[in-house]
């Protein structure tokens, strides 16, 4: 090969990885009549971003990159959650009949607000109370087998 050739080779891939890249930040997701969402991209090796900070009134997105629903469980604060984390299903009209399940979080048995987010974007937006919250996502390789038991990626959330 040329040196000519090299470069524009080089400059072919560096260009492909570029594209394939995706983003790097989150975007806004338009909610039916809320203001935009913050997204924040989860998958198998994937928090994007890990940690933010937003308002109290700004409401936040999940997205699942993944091939596998992510179980998505806010692990602190410890107590009180169903009072401090509100989430709602962003437009229960496009729901199909027995989709519900798989758009809401919901309380687990220690009393998380735990939702499994099938591939793509969860139907769900979720609001804070002010205070520091963190989670995890742990992907669901086979859903009618217990999830494992490592914790999984961590996220924060800060809300002021």
């Amino acid at each position: 090969m040329t040196g000519t050739t090299r470069t524009m080779v080089g400059w072919m891939v560096a260009a492909m990885l570029f594209g394939c890249a995706g983003p790097s930040r989150t975007k806004s997701v338009a909610g039916s009549g809320e203001t935009n969402a913050l997204q924040i991209t989860v998958g198998p090796t994937l928090i994007d971003p890990s940690d933010v900070t937003i308002r109290a009134t700004a409401p936040v997105a999940f997205f699942n990159r993944g091939m596998n629903p992510m179980r998505i469980e806010f692990m602190h604060p410890e107590t009180d959650q169903a009072k401090r984390i509100t989430c709602t299903v962003q437009d229960p009209n496009t729901l199909k009949r027995g989709e519900k399940p798989w758009a809401t979080f919901n309380m687990n048995s220690q009393g998380h607000m735990t939702a499994d987010a099938p591939p793509g974007p969860f139907q769900s937006t979720c609001t804070f109370a002010p205070g520091f919250y963190w989670y995890t996502v742990t992907e669901l390789v086979n859903i009618l087998q217990p999830p494992d038991t490592s914790l999984g990626q961590k996220g924060t959330i800060t809300v002021k």
